[in-house]
């Protein structure tokens, strides 16, 4: 409930409990009604014990035609309110079957939306508050029914105190002889009306405390009383009076309950009816045995309770036996309902307050985060120019570097490598002629000429590896049978003068890539593989293996290329893209590497065996540099004592839209290899397969043909996945001239 809406009950309870008549009573309750719900129109039905019906007392609107108009209880839905003694929301009251249409017919007021609340008074229902009609044509909320509930809850004692007074005021007329009682009672509401507007006067929940004991006393007479809280099933003393007497003033204020093992507090819970005990000495709902206790004779006990939900107990306490009434009780109780609503809307108003504290805490600490926010952005600022600033000076002096190598890699290309050219030429003239005059500066000779050699080499892939990074190429598709074949004749001399012994595949996968930079990283792989194999100490010369393995989630690994199946599994393992991709492999017989040696490998200027490699320790290093550019990994397989495999990964080819000349040329190298293992029956079913666009046919046949060239059949199967028919043609053409040339 808002703030505002509480300070206004609290102004209107502290005006009801003015002692007014009846009439003038419920004028008032109308009008806080509409008031509180800002609706149209309100009114009160008082409920006719003789004719069981519910009759129109005061409305807002229309008075002269409703008044004292009855209602049947059990076909309305202000009866259905009364009847259950709980709030009735009805959105559209037209369309509710609950709805009366007896009061539209005599006023001409239609009733859209629609809150009745009963007006209950001791659980007996007196009547019922009800509102129509929100001014804003909103709906009916749960603030509403708060609102509506804590003002009939009020209106309730209002209306059976003023009833109560008139009835008083009646029976004095009638009876002369009972004016002091008359009186006595009077004084009794007086009292009452009294602890109403003592109670409502405040919010403060300590206040409203203090006072609920404060009125105790102006209503029943005690030597000690106190107001219980209840949270959960534990009852406590919050407020205490009169035990100074008997010495357990501080004790009092430290008992704790459960509620659920006193009879007496369960019983009040239960029944939510007062509690009169005449001599505790023989009831059996007094089972107190605590010291501070034993001289408590008669006792009364009011449960404290708001719409069914227990919020505490009052209890008056006497010395002596007999000394309560039920008169006594009765006033208890009815103090014990004023309690209530002042309790919860005190409780109500401190949770309100506490929001409201809490939300200009976080307001507060919400600004100084933006304060400080700012001065972060501030100084991050300065931070970020700062470094911008930094960053493009380390530009400038990377971009003057970066001319700095350039003329030095000119200055290489140009200034040694002519020289060393002159010296290659001479050393070679020295060498043929000291060999023809078997001249003893032979050997001297042949040391120079070697180590020029080898001064140019060490020139060339010092400026392949600068430029390595820089360059900027296009892959192509790359028919790798010509590229191995290069290799092969650029390593002859090392074969030979190896004794070595190289095994390869004839059926190679379309791979992409740039065939001059795969050319010279298979050129490294092998040297290096005919440089460590074999067993030189057991007589046993290098074998070098050249080999493949199929990649990727989406390609059918039907064949390794030649690799065994325990380096086909650990490539799968170690190379991770689920792409396409063919892994290219070099195996040689040689002693293996160790992992330590492994971690050095693709370092430059890192050689792993002085006495046996002729390098210097920049191949691994270029090739590294030359796969990764190409969109590929490199890495080695090796167990010591063993062997080592070094491989190198490419993606697989997939046919472009235009075909290129490469193209072309690896479209004319899968057709021959279509011929050599096609039969004319399988040509014709995939010509037909191609011609018709049945993927599934084309598929059945491209994976039958990988379990007779891997490669071949890997990549009909890509070009079918593709949809890519035109390329299928070119090689089926290709294939169909190569098996009948006529």
């Amino acid at each position: 409930m808002e703030c505002r809406k509480a300070q206004q009950i609290l102004r209107i309870t502290r005006e009801l409990a003015t002692p007014v008549p009846l009439e003038r009573l419920l004028h008032k309750i109308v009008q806080a009604a509409v008031n509180l719900t800002e609706t149209q129109t309100a009114g009160i039905l008082l409920y006719d014990e003789k004719t069981a019906e519910l009759r129109f007392k005061v409305v807002s609107l229309h008075e002269e035609q409703l008044f004292d108009t009855p209602v049947p209880v059990e076909h309305s839905i202000a009866g259905a309110a009364f009847s259950s003694g709980e709030p009735v929301i009805v959105p559209d009251a037209r369309v509710d079957p609950r709805y009366f249409p007896g009061i539209e017919k005599l006023t001409g007021l239609v009733a859209h939306s629609l809150l009745a609340v009963p007006l209950t008074f001791r659980e007996r229902g007196i009547g019922v508050l009800e509102v129509e009609n929100k001014r804003d044509q909103s709906p009916f909320d749960e603030d509403d029914v708060i609102c509506l509930t804590t003002l009939a809850a009020q209106a309730a004692i209002a209306i059976e105190n003023a009833r109560l007074v008139t009835s008083l005021e009646e029976r004095v007329a009638e009876r002369g002889t009972a004016l002091n009682a008359a009186l006595e009672q009077q004084q009794a509401l007086a009292a009452l009306h009294q602890a109403s507007a003592a109670l409502t006067s405040t919010l403060n929940y300590e206040e409203v405390l203090d006072r609920i004991l404060v009125q105790i006393g102006a209503l029943v007479s005690y030597d000690a009383a106190n107001v219980m809280l209840v949270e959960g099933n534990i009852a406590r003393v919050f407020r205490g009076r009169g035990y100074e007497r008997f010495g357990v003033a501080t004790t009092i204020k430290q008992i704790e309950l459960e509620v659920t093992k006193v009879r007496g507090l369960a019983i009040m819970r239960e029944t939510l009816q007062p509690l009169t005990i005449s001599d505790v000495r023989t009831s059996d709902a007094w089972v107190y045995s605590r010291p501070e206790q034993h001289w408590i004779r008669s006792y009364i006990g009011v449960p404290v309770h708001l719409r069914g939900r227990l919020l505490g107990y009052l209890s008056v306490l006497s010395a002596t036996p007999g000394f309560y009434t039920p008169d006594d009780a009765a006033r208890l109780e009815a103090l014990g309902q004023q309690a209530a609503i002042a309790i919860d809307n005190a409780y109500l108003y401190q949770q309100a307050q506490l929001e409201i504290e809490e939300r200009q805490r976080a307001e507060r600490e919400l600004q100084q985060h933006h304060e400080h926010l700012e001065e972060l952005v501030i100084a991050r600022t300065a931070d970020l120019q700062r470094a911008m600033q930094q960053l493009e000076q380390e530009i400038i002096e990377r971009e003057q570097l970066i001319a700095d190598l350039k003329a030095f890699s000119h200055t290489v290309a140009h200034d040694l490598k002519n020289p060393l050219t002159i010296m290659l030429g001479y050393s070679s003239l020295l060498v043929e002629q000291f060999s023809e005059t078997q001249s003893p500066e032979l050997s001297s000779a042949e040391i120079l000429l070697n180590t020029s050699d080898k001064m140019s080499h060490i020139i060339d892939e010092l400026l392949m590896f600068a430029n390595v990074r820089q360059a900027e190429v296009k892959l192509t598709p790359l028919d790798m049978a010509t590229i191995i074949a290069e290799v092969e004749t650029r390593l002859a001399h090392l074969v030979t003068t190896k004794a070595a012994r190289l095994s390869k595949r004839s059926d190679w996968p379309v791979a992409l890539g740039y065939p001059a930079w795969v050319e010279e990283v298979w050129v490294n792989l092998v040297s290096n593989a005919l440089k460590y194999g074999g067993r030189p100490d057991q007589g046993i010369p290098p074998h070098v293996e050249l080999g493949y393995t199929l990649l990727g989630a989406e390609v059918p690994v039907s064949g390794t290329g030649g690799a065994a199946p325990t380096l086909t599994q650990s490539l799968h393992s170690t190379i991770q893209n689920p792409k396409p991709r063919i892994a290219f492999w070099v195996r040689d017989n040689g002693p293996g590497i160790s992992p330590q040696a492994q971690a050095r490998l693709f370092t430059p200027f890192t050689r792993l065996d002085a006495l046996r490699i002729e390098g210097h320790g920049l191949g691994l290093s270029i090739v590294k540099r030359m796969v990764e550019k190409l969109g590929g990994q490199v890495g080695i397989e090796s167990t010591v004592g063993e062997s080592a495999c070094f491989f190198f990964t490419l993606p697989a080819f997939r046919a472009p839209e235009a075909v290129e000349p490469s193209a072309e040329r690896a479209f004319a190298t899968l057709g021959e290899r279509l011929a050599a293992v096609c039969t004319a029956e399988d040509l014709e079913q995939l010509a037909n397969a191609c011609a018709s666009g049945d993927c599934a046919r084309l598929e059945t046949i491209a994976v039958k043909l990988q379990q007779q060239d891997a490669g071949l059949g890997l990549t009909l199967l890509q070009l079918t996945r593709d949809f890519d028919y035109a390329g299928l043609e070119a090689v089926l053409q290709r294939a169909a001239i190569c098996k009948d040339p006529s």
